[in-house]
């Protein structure tokens, strides 16, 4: 990260994707739908500044999305991606419409009461989706005006679901401002061109030209759908994405980088109630603790915006997973650790944050393999401060299935995770110390029950000291000491010096 400057429409990319993830969408299917735009535009004439507004508008269409996301998935059988998509393929502000997609898409997996019982609630709740699209475009402005945009952004997202027709909108017409209605119609057109090719693209203009539709641009689609999507069927279009960014690149200055993290971390954490300021407290807890370890500044500021997008994966899966009162199934509890993998998968797309990616989706590693996705054991101290930080927080507020912890229980986990081998010691130490915690010396808990003085005899082990070299370093006697390294052994499961190192580099002991 450094001081280097990134580029915007990279970064806003990978962002794309993740709202792609947690509207439902295909991917790329807000990359295809700024393509479209920006050709749109130009075949209207535009200013390079008016389709610089479009595609950045475009980008970020989605981006409120995760506003509603519990209220939907309380009506959808808990699958709110599923019931984004759905509405998404329809004229939502017909109901018989919005029922029959909605049964095409919602899951089969459930008894046919169920499924019926939830059509019939939407259906009730029909007049409510004009506010839900209000909290999307409220979420959208907000966060467009934490952002390095272009000055028009803004207006377009206010239109993002304004009618041609001015159905539950003040505008109408052409009234509504020609950018916004390109996007509108690109992301509909590109949605059903996905599900159905070119084909289906031209069908969904000409079929609500004048409705939901400016009628003008629809007769454009129509006309040049093929010059519209061409290379549209690569399998991959975020290089013509890319070639795409009107007037030249624009860029993120090193100064603002938290800035654009924080955005992604309340896009994450919006996705629930239960998760309201995660991201952020998490980023604060591990910066504090970070202070105990001596991180130099620049893995200070590598651990602070991984701990700002260490959840960015958390909206791909579905609310009903997330807000579950209960235990999860098998299969719920995979979805549940693909999150992680979604994190990565977003944050290497961007130049800006492929450095983090690794050490943001590390967040549920553990320091014995047991965590995900990876199952890697945890040795890198950052990555231990960010776990330890993440389950810290976690513990100390309300989640579905459980109440918040007070401060002394919650330090009573970390300690016990550390003890079973989950936590680093120093890591979940200086979580603690961050959080206010202090505990003398003579209480503190080691891994595998190992006490004070055989982690220092397992330190010097370690580091290849024999046994008189031990006795003289801890000022006991040789047979004590022998005593000690065969408690050690006995604990750990190590034999020699080697096996002793890798488990004391495992356990975060041999940093000081």
């Amino acid at each position: 990260m450094g001081n280097s400057r990134h580029r915007l429409a990279e970064t806003l990319g990978a962002v794309a994707l993740a709202t792609d993830l947690a509207a439902g969408s295909a991917p790329e299917t807000a990359l295809g739908a700024t393509v479209a735009s920006v050709r749109i535009g130009r075949m209207l004439g535009f200013s390079t500044s008016d389709l610089s507004d479009v595609y950045y508008g475009s980008l970020l269409r989605f981006i409120g999305c995760t506003a509603t996301a519990t209220e939907v998935a309380s009506l959808a059988l808990g699958v709110d991606q599923v019931a984004n998509y759905a509405v998404s393929m329809c004229d939502w502000v017909d109901p018989d419409q919005v029922e029959a997609s909605l049964d095409t898409y919602l899951p089969r997996d459930v008894a046919e009461t169920r499924r019926r019982e939830a059509l019939a609630a939407i259906r009730a709740n029909h007049e409510g989706i004009p506010d839900l699209t209000a909290a999307h475009c409220a979420q959208a402005l907000a966060f467009a005006g934490r952002l390095p945009l272009p000055a028009g952004v803004s207006e377009l997202l206010r239109h993002m679901n304004t009618r041609w027709d001015g159905r539950f909108s003040e505008a109408v017409g052409s009234d509504i401002p020609i950018g916004a209605r390109v996007i509108l119609l690109a992301v509909n057109c590109e949605h059903h061109r996905r599900a159905g090719g070119t084909v289906s693209a031209v069908e969904v203009a000409r079929a609500r030209a004048g409705g939901q539709l400016d009628p003008e641009l629809c007769a454009l689609i129509e006309r040049e759908a093929p010059a519209i999507f061409d290379g549209f069927d690569a399998p991959s279009i975020w290089p013509l994405f890319l070639e795409s960014e009107p007037g030249g690149a624009r860029w993120i200055e090193p100064g603002t980088v938290a800035d654009v993290a924080g955005v992604l971390a309340d896009f994450a954490d919006q996705k629930s109630g239960w998760w309201l300021g995660h991201s952020h407290r998490v980023a604060s807890l591990a910066a504090g603790a970070a202070a105990f370890l001596n991180l130099d500044p620049d893995e200070l500021a590598e651990l602070q915006i991984a701990a700002l997008v260490h959840d960015i994966g958390r909206v791909a899966v579905a609310n009903g997973v997330w807000e579950k009162p209960g235990a999860l199934d098998p299969i719920e509890r995979r979805l549940v650790e693909s999150h992680s993998y979604q994190t990565e998968t977003v944050l290497s797309l961007s130049s800006l944050f492929q450095p983090v990616a690794v050490l943001a989706s590390s967040a549920y590693e553990r320091g014995d393999g047991s965590g995900f996705h990876r199952h890697n054991r945890v040795i890198d101290a950052r990555a231990g401060l960010l776990a330890a930080a993440d389950v810290y927080d976690a513990l100390t507020h309300d989640r579905p299935w459980r109440d918040a912890l007070e401060g002394p229980a919650a330090a009573a986990e970390l300690r016990a995770m550390v003890s079973d081998g989950l936590l680093l010691p120093d890591c979940a130490r200086a979580v603690l110390e961050a959080a206010g915690h202090r505990r003398r010396a003579s209480e503190q808990v080691y891994p595998a029950g190992l006490t004070r003085r055989e982690v220092e005899v397992l330190v010097l082990l370690a580091r290849g000291a024999q046994t008189k070299v031990i006795a003289a370093r801890l000022s006991i006697s040789a047979k004590t000491a022998d005593h000690h390294i065969q408690s050690v052994y006995g604990k750990t499961g190590a034999r020699g010096r080697a096996a002793a190192a890798l488990f004391a580099a495992q356990q975060g002991l041999v940093r000081s």
